[in-house]
């Protein structure tokens, strides 16, 4: 859709400074805005590579003019006196004392270093808009620039103030410029908090792991909507034995304390009742968080895939189809059977061969596009799994297709490229469907004319008939079963009536009655 761009210094066209008790200074919505539209756009203040990112934010920060320094200082929001030890800060502490006694840094005090610290560690953006010799565009320069070169953090006067949720209304991008957008990706109402994300993995954590990790890293706790409500993630089977339903763990309160609770037949357990599941859950993530250690440290994992597996069909059995735990260990298999891949292609070139016996099991034979295939497949389930806990979905047994996840774009970016590699004609049209899905929040994120994109549009132009998917641009569903036409124009196609609600807005401007 078009949108337009607001220039954040002059206008408040999008949005408002308010202040709040609870959260300091937020950005509230100063009109409807509609999905897709862009909510802020803004330079950096400064910024910084990620090597070495404490000295040079320190130098970042000694080569700013005077208004732009006063603008950093006053992010500063203090610590709560006698608040709990947040690991983050006291290693801020550590690293602040060393840099006051090395130049240029001496003419500060540790004091002021541990301020700015604090300042970047709570406010700072990831941006990769960093101008390098070749450009922005890997078009224009005709070469590819490399990650590295373009990753870092920065600082933003007004972007600063938007508000965390774990079911953020809006995501960030700076990947399309030397610039830092945020793009609605929930419909927005007049007076809405701006919301984004601090966190990369939103459904496929708990509500526990997510408000742990915002604690020790940016040092608040997470009250958002989502984590007042019961943890969507977490769903686990009933214990009545007649039901069918899932049981979930509510939000604490004085008056429910360890309380979970099923939907469908009404009961109520607490945590000595749900003992059982819970030890079991705690078990299964000492697993997962062994597998992710040995993966990070590039260790050996004997057994290979059923390590995964033995975790994924425990707890899909034993929980729920939609416990945190599936998605998780099958993301982080998706990626050891990538990297896997390059392994098994460098051996297999240097044999000569077309596939190599499998390390992790006697008599079983591996190749690189296997490995693709296998790593593609569980993002995907993966990918089914949390885009249930997305909408809402607590029945466990779904088999529907739900709207797309616009923070999980990297995840399909990564299995559209290992279905491709596979070679099998299956699985190209198994990109095709994912990418068909997706493709909108990738236009959004990495830009209309990023390479990337333009080769996924390429393939869908290929193998699908751009008329045969739902006209919902953050939908893109192509199973024709589905599909039903607008009464009144009798031209585009929905594939459920939510989708055409949600986007009539933009539809009646061109919807004719026939």
């Amino acid at each position: 859709m078009e949108s337009s761009v607001f220039n954040c210094e002059t206008t408040n066209t999008n949005f408002w400074v308010d202040s709040t008790p609870e959260l300091g200074r937020v950005l509230r919505a100063n009109r409807d805005i509609l999905v897709g539209e862009i909510v802020l756009e803004e330079v950096p203040l400064v910024s910084w590579k990620n090597s070495q990112h404490q000295c040079r934010l320190l130098l970042a920060y000694l080569e700013a003019t005077e208004e732009v320094q006063r603008k950093i200082l006053d992010m500063y929001h203090p610590p709560v006196e006698d608040s709990p030890i947040i690991p983050q800060f006291v290693n801020c502490l550590k690293d602040a004392k060393k840099l006051a006694k090395i130049e240029p840094f001496c003419s500060f005090s540790y004091a002021f270093i541990y301020k700015l610290f604090l300042i970047a560690n709570t406010n700072a953006h990831s941006f990769w808009g960093f101008k390098s010799e070749k450009g922005f565009s890997d078009q224009e320069a005709g070469t590819e620039i490399s990650p590295e070169e373009q990753r870092g953090s920065a600082l933003f006067s007004l972007a600063s103030k938007a508000s965390h949720s774990c079911s953020p209304n809006c995501f960030p991008t700076s990947r399309q410029g030397p610039f830092l957008r945020y793009i609605a990706v929930q419909p927005i109402r007049i007076g809405d908090l701006i919301t984004i994300s601090y966190l990369d993995d939103l459904f496929c954590t708990s509500r526990q792991q997510r408000q742990k990790k915002l604690f020790e890293h940016r040092g608040f706790l997470c009250r958002c909507s989502r984590c007042a409500n019961y943890d969507d993630t977490r769903g686990i089977v009933c214990l009545n034995s007649s039901c069918t339903g899932l049981t979930f763990r509510q939000p604490d309160s004085p008056n429910h304390m360890g309380k979970w609770h099923c939907d469908l037949c009404s009961a109520s357990f607490d945590d000595v009742g749900m003992s059982t599941n819970i030890k079991l859950e705690e078990a299964l993530q000492r697993k997962v968080d062994k597998l992710t250690t040995s993966y990070k440290a590039q260790e050996m994992i004997p057994t290979g895939p059923s390590a995964f597996f033995d975790v994924v069909n425990m707890a899909a059995t034993r929980l729920s189809q939609i416990h945190f735990i599936i998605p998780q260990v099958l993301k982080l298999y998706a990626l050891w059977s990538a990297g896997q891949s390059l392994t098994v292609a460098r051996v297999s070139q240097m044999m000569a061969r077309d596939s190599i016996p499998a390390p992790w099991a006697r008599g079983c034979m591996v190749s690189p596009n296997s490995l693709r295939r296998e790593a593609a497949k569980a993002a995907v389930r993966a990918l089914s799994v949390m885009e249930c806990v997305y909408a809402g979905c607590k029945s466990g047994t779904c088999n529907g297709v739900h709207p797309p996840i616009p923070f999980e774009v990297s995840t399909v970016g990564y299995a559209i490229e290992d279905f491709k590699k596979s070679g099998l004609q299956e699985d190209i049209q198994a990109a095709t469907i994912l990418a068909s899905r997706y493709v909108y929040f990738m236009r959004l994120q990495y830009g209309a004319d990023d390479f990337g994109v333009l080769e996924i549009e390429q393939l869908i132009q290929s193998t699908t008939n751009p008329n045969e998917r739902c006209y919902n641009p953050s939908c893109g569903n192509t199973s024709l079963q589905t599909l039903k036409r607008c009464s009144r124009c009798q031209v585009v196609l929905y594939c459920s009536v939510s989708c055409q609600r949600s986007h009539w807005p933009l539809h009646k401007k061109k919807c004719k009655k026939v």
